[in-house]
């Protein structure tokens, strides 16, 4: 499953983590990134400012 793509209040996702979550580490790529071509159906509604603010893949940048 990937985060947020099921919209039933009744999910739960359990994630099992080995050490504290750390912000600062956390990585990710911009969900419309042209380098893994994902059609996706319709855009996001809502996105966190996180989420929004990632660098493209392969611009050399890795958030």
């Amino acid at each position: 499953m990937i985060a947020g793509c099921l919209r039933e209040p009744s999910v739960r996702k359990l994630s099992p983590l080995s050490e504290v979550y750390a912000p600062e580490l956390s990585r990710g790529f911009r969900w419309n990134d042209p380098s893994f071509s994902i059609h996706w159906p319709f855009e996001p509604v809502t996105m966190n400012a996180r989420d929004s603010s990632y660098d493209l893949y392969d611009s050399g940048e890795k958030s």
